[in-house]
């Protein structure tokens, strides 16, 4: 399936401190596990309609938890574990900490980013970010635990 979106280059060098860390947690955390099928999520329903449609599609963050569909669709993520499995199962996958999502503008016509915002130092910036690569009638899904501890300070 020609995307007509450039693949960006992996890994990203100088990464802070915390991103490091998150790393570290996710590739030995994604190492023992498999990739679940996306339509057992409650999610699913709310993105059926785009999925039907053949909309072009970017999850950040899914790990091996994907909501959208994985074959011919965009997955950001910092775990080269979850990438690899992901790319097998026929997903265009790239590595990224979201300082600066590697895609152009305008580049999809939906954007997931679930149960990850609570990770994230910089999350206005990543949703700014999710705006720029989204088409000018595209959708932004976005959820996160009512959790207010585990969000930065």
């Amino acid at each position: 399936m020609s995307s007509g979106v450039r693949i960006p280059p992996s890994p990203q060098k100088n990464m802070p401190e915390n991103v490091v860390e998150n790393r570290g947690r996710y590739q030995n955390f994604w190492r023992w596990y498999s990739i679940d099928n996306p339509k057992k999520w409650p999610q699913w329903k709310i993105l059926e309609p785009y999925i039907l449609k053949g909309a072009k599609m970017l999850e950040v963050g899914s790990g091996l938890r994907p909501k959208i569909p994985i074959e011919g669709r965009f997955f950001l993520d910092i775990s080269r574990h979850s990438l690899q499995k992901l790319k097998k199962a026929g997903a265009q996958a790239v590595e990224s900490d979201l300082k600066g999502i590697p895609f152009p503008e305008n580049s999809f016509d939906v954007v997931c980013a679930f149960e990850i915002l609570e990770h994230l130092e910089n999350d206005a910036e990543v949703i700014n970010d999710l705006a720029r690569v989204l088409k000018p009638e595209g959708k932004i899904l976005v959820s996160f635990p009512l959790h207010q501890k585990m969000f930065p300070k």
